[in-house]
């Protein structure tokens, strides 16, 4: 057995130096062999030491394999640290900096104001945030699965409670589905409305198409976010819910749910739920993180809303509105836009979404506001694919302007597949049920209804006006009624995964499974309107 692991170890250690030879930098943590700096042959040292458990006193300066070699701070050894410093070497940005663990532990029922200038730790408790808390750059904040933050109503000083990620900060929020963390208002049930605190704000460094390349966060005094590093990691966040957030400082200077500026690749995020906002859900400027099992219920604004250059992908999501919060001058499943102070800057918005549920308010009590499935502006590009757009009370899509016309298609017209949506199905829309695409008059090379009929025209993976098989009555009530599928959505005329690697592919259009269970699962998920 021995002989079998030291023969493995030899051709690991030969595989590493030959794939990622002269990838080191400068640091002690992780440097095992004292050579002053980090290699593939430390990896080797430290994936022997926690296989075979040998501590020869060479390890680390002498000072033993713990002294350099726990990695992440815990204590000890683990496959855990091998991982981190291999990430390390390959010159991966990683969670923590090596050997710099979680910090301490907030006490829980803490009331946080101010800044967060050290790693520190909030546990499954309850925490209080009273103002705009920040957390500053390098320093990274990790709340535990079954954390409770309270965001005050009244706070001391600031005119609302949020909880800020400057650019270089880290969230590590590992929530689950039976645990996860929630962001909510200090009110207690019954007594809670739409915009009761701000909500929770990533910034990174990831491009965004701002002059200069660099943006300032709506709602917020001088938080900068934007830059040149696509792979960057502002952390992890996952099975998070935040509710009853939002806050409009001002026209046109809103904290929305959950916003990600600049964010970059190197973030993890997934399952994250947002309801009952007064303003926009999730909403992206610039950035390209990915993301998957993301969902928006009853904003007062927008579900889903990207701009400034967004250029990630989403896979598996669902907006849905409820009439009792919706703002009279529009709210919309998807808005996209590019940017409003320059339709055509670049890097233009083209993010990609697959397998998503749109539910608009069609016959929904106080629901007849204006409501597209899809607003489509100010220039933006997107390839949307396998997303179901129904019960919008206007219409299913919508396109505003001439630079996004021009964009999406062709003199004739013609689709020049950089605004498409490709095997979707639209159903029920408008007061007719039949009104798929805006009457409006764009301009441009194409109208609403015209770059619509291309959708529905192309030769491969085109968009339908079918029934997808949702519960009859889908969007006319509050709770929403279970957006699973019939049969009827099943479709193979696209895999997404031959678009972007990041999709699995799927059989089917909209962001549920056709007679599988939803992965909309409380206590994650949750409705409640107060």
């Amino acid at each position: 057995m021995r002989k079998t692991l030291k023969g493995m170890m030899g051709g690991v250690a030969m595989l590493l130096a030959l794939a990622f030879a002269g990838s080191a930098h400068a640091a002690v943590c992780g440097d095992l062999n004292g050579n002053g700096s980090r290699s593939t042959a430390d990896v080797v040292l430290l994936f022997r030491a926690v296989l075979e458990n040998p501590d020869p006193s060479p390890l680390c300066g002498g000072a033993g394999v713990n002294d350099c070699g726990d990695v992440n701070d815990s204590g000890s050894i683990s496959t855990a640290d091998v991982v981190i410093l291999f990430s390390s070497v390959l010159g991966n940005e990683t969670l923590f900096a090596l050997c710099d663990g979680q910090g301490t532990i907030r006490p829980c029922g803490s009331v946080v104001s101010g800044t967060i200038s050290s790693n520190e730790t909030w546990d499954a408790c309850t925490y209080t945030l009273d103002g705009i808390v920040f957390v500053e750059p390098n320093v990274v904040l990790t709340i535990n699965p079954g954390a409770l933050i309270l965001g005050d109503s009244t706070p001391t000083s600031d005119p609302t409670s949020a909880l800020v990620f400057r650019r270089d900060s880290k969230i590590n929020a590992p929530g689950t589905s039976a645990n996860p963390i929630v962001f909510t208002c200090d009110l207690g049930s019954g007594s809670k409305f739409a915009g009761c605190w701000g909500g929770v704000v990533l910034n990174g460094r990831a491009p965004v198409n701002v002059p200069g390349g660099e943006g300032l966060a709506e709602g917020l005094a001088n938080t900068p976010f934007g830059g040149t590093d696509a792979n960057d990691s502002s952390g992890l966040a996952r099975f998070i819910r935040v509710e009853f957030a939002g806050r409009i400082l001002s026209p046109n200077n809103e904290l929305n749910l959950f916003t990600m500026n600049g964010v970059g690749r190197g973030t993890t995020i997934d399952h994250v739920h947002v309801n009952q906002g007064l303003d926009d859900g999730l909403e992206w400027f610039g950035g390209n993180v990915n993301s998957k099992f993301m969902s928006a219920t009853a904003m007062a604004d927008d579900g889903l809303d990207w701009q400034l250059g967004t250029v990630g992908s989403l896979q598996y999501g669902f907006a849905a509105h409820y009439g009792g919060n919706m703002d009279t001058g529009g709210s919309h499943e998807f808005e996209g836009d590019n940017n409003e102070n320059g339709n055509d800057f670049l890097p233009r918005s083209k993010p990609k979404f697959c397998n998503v549920t749109l539910v608009g308010t069609r016959n929904q009590a106080n629901g007849n506001k204006t409501n597209s499935n899809m607003l489509l502006r100010r220039g933006t590009a997107g390839q949307i694919m396998k997303t179901i757009a129904i019960n919008a009370n206007t219409s299913g899509v919508r396109m505003n302007d001439s630079a996004t016309s021009n964009n999406a298609c062709g003199v004739g017209p013609t689709l020049t597949g950089e605004l498409n949506c490709q095997d979707c199905v639209f159903f029920n829309n408008g007061t007719t049920g039949t009104v798929h695409a805006d009457a409006n008059a764009t301009g441009g090379n194409c109208s609403t209804a015209q770059l619509f009929t291309l959708w529905t025209g192309q030769a491969t993976a085109p968009t339908v006006t079918t029934d997808p098989g949702l519960p009859v009555g889908t969007g006319e009530t509050w709770p929403p009624l279970s957006p699973v599928p019939s049969a009827a959505a099943n479709s193979a005329a696209i895999d997404c995964k031959t678009v972007d690697a990041f999709f699995d592919t799927t059989g089917y259009r909209g962001g549920f499974q056709p007679g599988a269970a939803s992965w909309l699962t409380a206590p994650w998920y949750n409705v409640a309107i107060n």
